[in-house]
């Protein structure tokens, strides 16, 4: 931009000296001593916010800044009459849009002025003469709140206008440069020399400016992203598109990006030819055009905008260039979506984690009819262009792709449907293959010989399928999954008409690579589209895709000249035949802490020089051990009281663990368990080989160090002052206030204006009744170094309030509704300094559920921070190309503690919630209504942050890695198949 043109108008306060003939005249002479007259008046904008202009279109109600009218000091002998005048520096008006507030405020040893007609000043009525309003020119009057004259103001007076907005006409600037919002002030019988001031390179602004005009002639960059390009069968109506995200950016163009009021938004779809509407010169299919209207969910990055705004869809037929000619045929090929809000929205960054972000749902199509094999099949080609209203830019876009959903943002485009000659689906009803997990970094055990659900190939016509020679159909399984035809060999069925060969397995075991099946179809479809069923179908998984976000697609290959099917069409998407989700478990409560334990802190990784241990007869001890747990960087491992198990033992072993930390007194773990740990010998990470000291040879024996007090309460609070590598967590969440986690009728916590603006030193306070609310929240306690407290529900204990006060917590989150943690109890701790948030649902899973929210959320659209921001995109080790988000989530047994007690640690790895079943057969409602909103994409919590917590990108989200405490019998695989059909199939790109 060139500032040298930045210019602002000669400001010109005016008035003409008074006589006594006047009656509104003011008698003015100079000095500023009692008796004399007012000698002049300057006027100052406070500050200068940036208010907008378009070439067609009044841009009404904006808000700019505070104005003073510095009156200087002298006699009043009557009433005052002043005017505002508000233009642009070309002379253009601004429009007063409202009567702003006036405040008069009087020096010490000055006599109080009012503005007339509005309460403006100590002792100032509201009556009298108002003031008005006549385009850019705002008059009132200034008088005293008697009437009585003269007036003495030795030190002056000043009037404050705020809440000050103006309409900017239509067309008040040209281009892209800034203007100034110009404001002169006249009073009545005084007249004041104008001055010049140029905004310029080295020059000084004019204190009265408290405006900038900027004119937005840059159209904000427009990103159009697939999220999925599924299969669409020529001639199927109502068919299931892919979902678009859409991403408006600050343009680096000259000229302030901002959204208005009817600037639109134009998506166009034709084949791949770039064709629609167009038969007979053109290979068919002939048309493709939208079916019903989509709907749309829009959201802010953190700092991206001054707010989010509003808009509406709809499709419409459109001709565009020579070969789209949709126009009055009825066929929708186009979408619109128009900016409805009232105030212009600035775009205030440019950078990947911020932006306008759109996510379009609910796309269908119908596809005519046409050739089984043409030219016109393929992808969509999808064009987009953002259209400025008022300034004339072709309303349709200028370019196209058929690129669609790919592995990086770079090489993703906007086709979210592939039009073939099949359409391949699988994974209905969800078939979940349950590994159990030995190694965070993917190795152990393998899932062989699982059933799955059917896999169907439908015709989009009939005689799409070649046949014959040219017949053969590969169906592949990605990602190192193979085809097990140990027991069952797959079968093919066909209808109307087709005929199909037998199924062979091309490649198998032992997990060696991807794996294919083939089939022949020796006739084709005669009396209509043909659908094959493939049945009998059994996997082989490896223990790696339990973090494999491809984990179990498929694609299919057809008129393949071969059993290779060489020759033959690949399908441009996958299909989900199945889901992967791991247990981590042992034989009992102790073995799935030690597996736990041993996943977290491999050997081979140099295990852990510490652990924590606490006993399996009860919960408390394990659940308060979360922040000591958290403060070592190591897991929790169970006990009984009376001796150390024996997975304890080797747990610790193979770890290299030298130093456990044993939570709880003798009820807990007894003396003799105590000495049993003491003549421990430590090993070396392996457990192979004792550590010996280094000047006696002698074997060296693990140290204990014991943590404990009288009571539950004690022992917690004793783990809650615990000094360790970490200062105690300091998040600020102060939008998660006033109830947005409380889904019960006790106190949601402190009020939204008592709630830290910053990060303050925070704890969790749970109840010492039941472990549930306390294992919902140990994931927190564990990541984000809060202690955890105990107390009873009605009043809080002295033990919790020791430990609040020794810790100097500013911060509670309190877990629970009031049958857990009673209001009284919140008013103890706002009582004690401290800001309370409450965390509640109306049962234990939806409190659970309402944690996970919680930790997921990072930052509302206004960029306040209202969660934690947990994600697991890198942790779960996502191929960055797909630049996916994948929220990781834990699940354990509602109804008994044992597994709940031990997942902190991996849960903090992987930046995972846990949410908590009814029982092992029963997951809930509020959980099931977690999962289903946490895998759509538009309605997803988080979904703006995806990449990390203060990161977003808000490409889809894709909820996977989900790892389940404890065995079947502690969570059934039934409930495990529950968790995949509330999430929802996962729908990815294949690279």
């Amino acid at each position: 931009m060139n500032t040298t043109l930045h210019r602002l108008r000669t400001w010109v306060v005016t008035a003409i000296a008074a006589t006594t003939l006047l009656s509104t005249g003011v008698i003015l002479a100079s000095g500023g001593s009692a008796g004399a007259a007012v000698t002049g008046a300057s006027l100052t904008g406070v500050t200068q916010p940036t208010i907008l202009s378009r070439p067609a279109l009044a841009t009404n109600n904006q808000a700019v800044g505070n104005l003073t009218i510095a009156l200087a000091g002298g006699s009043v002998t009557a009433t005052q009459t002043l005017t505002v005048t508000a233009e642009s520096n070309t002379g253009q008006p601004l429009n007063w849009d409202g009567v702003p507030t006036f405040t008069v405020a009087a020096p010490i040893g000055s006599q109080q002025l009012c503005v007339e007609g509005v309460a403006s000043g100590p002792g100032c009525p509201a009556a009298g003469t108002a003031p008005t309003i006549a385009g850019n020119v705002l008059t009132f009057l200034v008088t005293t709140g008697t009437g009585a004259f003269p007036v003495t103001i030795p030190n002056g007076e000043t009037i404050t206008l705020s809440t000050v907005h103006y309409d900017v006409p239509a067309g008040t600037t040209v281009g892209p440069d800034f203007n100034t919002a110009a404001v002169t002030v006249g009073q009545t019988g005084l007249v004041i020399a104008p001055n010049t001031h140029v905004l310029g390179p080295g020059a000084a602004a004019d204190g009265s400016t408290n405006a900038i005009i900027s004119n937005a002639a840059a159209a904000p960059t427009l990103t159009l992203n697939a999220v999925t390009t599924p299969g669409l069968a020529i001639g199927g109506a109502n068919q299931t598109g892919g979902n678009w995200n859409l991403t408006l950016l600050k343009n680096p163009a000259p000229g302030t990006s901002i959204i208005s009021a009817g600037d639109k938004i134009h998506v166009v779809v034709a084949d791949n030819a770039g064709n629609n509407c167009n038969p007979g010169t053109l290979a068919d299919p002939d048309s493709i055009g939208f079916v019903g209207t989509p709907a749309i969910n829009i959201t802010a990055g953190s700092g991206s905008a001054t707010a989010v705004p509003t808009a509406t869809i709809a499709t419409s037929a459109v001709n565009d260039g020579a070969n789209i000619l949709c126009a009055g045929s009825g066929v929708n090929n186009a979408l619109t979506i128009t900016f409805t809000n009232a105030t212009p929205v600035v775009l205030t960054n440019p950078g990947l984690d911020a932006g306008i972000n759109i996510q379009i749902t609910g796309v269908k199509y119908n596809v005519s009819g046409g050739a089984t094999i043409s030219a016109d099949q393929g992808n969509l080609d999808v064009g987009s262009n953002y259209d400025i209203n008022g300034f004339g830019l072709l309303p349709l876009p200028g370019a196209f792709s058929t690129a669609g959903a790919g592995p990086t943002v770079a090489t993703s485009g906007p086709s979210d449907g592939d039009i073939g000659a099949i359409t391949v689906l699988g994974n209905t009803p969800p078939a979940d293959i349950q590994l159990n997990v030995t190694s965070i970094a993917g190795s152990g055990s393998e899932a062989v010989n699982q059933p799955i659900s059917p896999i169907t190939i439908a015709e989009s016509s009939t005689g799409a399928l070649p046949s014959g020679a040219n017949g053969f159909v590969c169906v592949s399984l990605l990602e190192g999954a193979e085809w097990d035809g140990a027991s069952a060999v797959p079968t093919a069925a066909a209808t109307n008409g087709m005929t199909v060969g037998p199924v062979s397995i091309e490649t198998s075991g032992p997990l060696a690579g991807d794996s294919d099946f083939v089939f022949q179809v020796t006739g084709g479809s005669s009396t209509g589209p043909a659908t094959i069923t493939l049945s009998n179908l059994h996997v082989s998984v490896p223990q790696s895709l339990v973090q494999d976000v491809l984990g179990g697609f498929v694609t299919v290959t057809y008129g393949g000249t071969d059993a290779a099917c060489n020759g033959g069409v690949t399908t441009t998407t996958a299909t989900k035949a199945f889901s992967v989700s791991g247990r981590i478990f042992g034989s009992n409560a102790d073995a799935t802490a030690a597996q736990s334990f041993a996943i977290a802190n491999p050997a081979a990784g140099g295990g852990n020089l510490n652990a924590v241990i606490a006993t399996d007869t009860d919960p408390y001890d394990a659940l308060s051990a979360t922040y000591l747990a958290g403060q070592l960087s190591t897991g929790i491992l169970l006990t009984p009281t009376a001796a150390i198990s024996s997975e304890t033992l080797n747990a610790i072993r193979i770890a290299g663990v030298e130093t456990v930390y044993v939570m709880g007194g003798a009820d807990a773990v007894s003396g003799a368990a105590i000495s049993q740990l003491e003549s421990t010998p430590s090993y070396f990470p392996g457990g192979t080989t004792q550590r010996h000291d280094a000047f006696t040879n002698d074997s060296r024996l693990l140290t204990v160090q014991q943590i404990f007090g009288s009571t539950a309460d004690g022992t917690a609070s004793q783990a809650a002052q615990f000094v360790g590598d970490f200062p105690i967590g300091n998040p600020a969440f102060q939008a998660g206030y006033g109830g947005q986690y409380n889904d019960t009728a006790g106190s949601s916590g402190s009020s939204v204006s008592s709630a830290p603006d910053l990060g303050v030193q925070t704890a969790i306070v749970a109840t010492d009744t039941g472990f549930q609310d306390a294992a919902s929240a140990s994931v927190m306690a564990y990541h984000n170094n809060l202690p955890l407290v105990l107390t009873p529900p009605a009043a809080l204990s002295s033990d919790a309030a020791a430990a609040l006060q020794n810790d100097g917590i500013q911060q509670a989150i309190v877990m629970g509704g009031q049958d857990a943690i009673s209001d009284a109890v919140v008013t103890q701790l706002e009582g004690m300094g401290i800001s309370v948030l409450r965390i509640a649902g109306s049962d234990y899973t939806d409190t659970s559920a309402k944690a996970a929210e919680f930790e997921i959320n990072n930052t509302n659209a206004a960029g306040q921070f209202d969660g934690l921001g947990y994600s697991t995109t890198n942790a779960l080790g996502a191929p960055v190309g797909l630049n996916l988000a994948v929220q990781s989530l834990s699940f354990a047994r509602g109804d008994f503690y044992t597994d709940s007690l031990v997942s902190a640690q991996i849960n903090s790895l992987l930046e995972s919630p846990e949410l908590l079943s009814v029982d092992p057969n029963t997951l809930g409602t509020p959980v099931t209504t977690f999962l289903a909103t946490e895998g759509v994409p538009a309605t997803a919590f988080g979904q703006t942050h995806a990449i990390g917590p203060g990161f977003s990108v808000n490409q889809f989200h894709v909820v996977g890695g989900q790892a389940i405490f404890g065995g079947p019998v502690a969570f059934t695989s039934a409930l495990e198949t529950a968790i995949a059909t509330a999430i929802g199939p996962d729908q990815l790109p294949i690279p």
